[in-house]
């Protein structure tokens, strides 16, 4: 689904929920909650367009470009390229949080993907 087309399902919603609210006499604050809560559907949601073996042009069409190629390096004698990329995404709602991602590639492929800092990508394991 595009962007476009989840703003307009978001709007809708919005704008539905606000006139249940109004006619209903709920408080703001709860509908103010609620869409705080069911904020979850700003960059975040590009996480699954992702599948393990994607090339780095698969990952940049699906993700967009990365905000920076975090590291770079090789291993086993040269014989295995791993780079790590990170985005920074967020997840929508009335507050957009942000939350950091890295992506690993081994020789170009897609091999992992989490928060960054998580304890995952300090345990890589190499041929």
């Amino acid at each position: 689904m595009r962007d476009s087309q989840l703003g307009f399902i978001f709007r809708e919603a919005h704008r539905t929920v606000s006139a249940l609210a109004l006619s209903k006499g709920i408080p703001v604050l709860v509908v103010l909650v609620s869409f705080l809560l069911l904020g979850c559907a700003g960059t975040t949601r590009k996480l699954m367009n992702l599948q393990l073996g994607m090339t780095k042009p698969e990952v940049t069409e699906a993700m967009g470009e990365p905000a920076v190629i975090r590291s770079a390096f090789t291993v086993n004698d040269d014989e295995q390229v791993i780079e790590i990329w990170e985005y920074d995404l967020y997840k929508a709602g009335l507050i957009e949080i942000p939350d950091t991602y890295w992506l690993c590639f081994s020789n170009g492929l897609l091999i992992q993907w989490g928060r960054a800092y998580d304890r995952q990508f300090y345990d890589i394991r190499f041929r």
